[in-house]
């Protein structure tokens, strides 16, 4: 198998789901199953703010984040490469 196929099968069986919406031309993500891949600072950060943490982290440049949520935008980085959140 290819590298490709092989990652599509595994983010397949892990439940992820990315596209591209044909009108807006936008990476449109599945939230859904994104839950067991949240830490505990990610979740307290839902908490605090009010809301999901994938909303959050794609609400701007890292640093505009890193200031929205209180944290150091390498931590934003990692966060959205943990979720698969990465543009």
């Amino acid at each position: 198998m290819q590298p490709k196929k092989i990652r599509e099968a595994i983010r397949k069986e892990r439940g992820f789901t990315t596209s591209i919406h044909p009108e807006k031309r936008k990476k449109v993500v599945n939230i859904s199953n994104l839950e067991h891949l949240k830490t505990r600072d990610m979740k307290y950060v839902e908490l605090l703010l009010g809301q999901p943490i994938e909303v959050l982290l794609l609400k701007g440049s890292l640093t505009q984040v890193a200031r929205i949520i209180d944290r150091d935008f390498t931590t934003v980085s990692k966060w959205r490469k943990r979720l698969g959140l990465s543009s």
